[in-house]
């Protein structure tokens, strides 16, 4: 178990890397414990390792999905993020969100969600969880080798 739990936070450790971050929630939600995050053990043997978050929105961050024309986001959530980022405060903030709101409703995004802060700024936010595959495959392949090594020093000593 103890080679899966390293796979996991090895995949833990890229996430934290290139998960979007606006208020933390999402982040939190992919540490071990926290969200679907786990090593999933069977027989005291580790079977599987599952990352993910029970965020709503992260699966959108994800695909990169844009807003199309139609209906308005609402306008409070974009007044918090505002307030959040200290890009505007009070009525500044109500009235550029109830403007954002108003452009988005009409225009919709020409993008899907971008980085906003941090190493990945202005970049497209999609991709971001797919990319773990690699990295997984990757620790896999170091841990699967740790292992047997382990594994044939316990036999050896046995057969002694």
């Amino acid at each position: 178990m103890r080679h899966g739990t390293r796979v996991m936070l090895d995949g833990v450790n890229y996430l934290n890397q290139k998960a979007p971050v606006d208020s933390g929630g999402l982040l939190a939600s992919l540490q071990p414990g926290a969200g679907t995050t786990q090593v999933n053990v069977v027989g005291g043997l580790a079977e599987s390792v599952t990352w993910g978050s029970n965020r709503p929105h992260a699966g959108m961050l994800d695909e990169g999905a844009r807003r199309g024309p139609g209906r308005r986001p609402p306008a409070a959530a974009i007044e918090r993020w505002l307030t959040r980022k200290k890009i505007a405060t009070g009525k500044q903030a109500k009235g550029m969100a109830f403007a954002i709101a108003k452009v988005i409703g009409e225009k919709g995004t020409q993008t899907g969600p971008s980085y906003v802060l941090g190493r990945n700024k202005g970049s497209e936010t999609k991709g971001w969880f797919s990319g773990l595959i690699e990295i997984v495959e990757q620790s896999a392949s170091r841990h699967a080798e740790t292992c047997a090594r382990e594994i044939k020093a316990a036999y050896d000593a046995l057969a002694r």
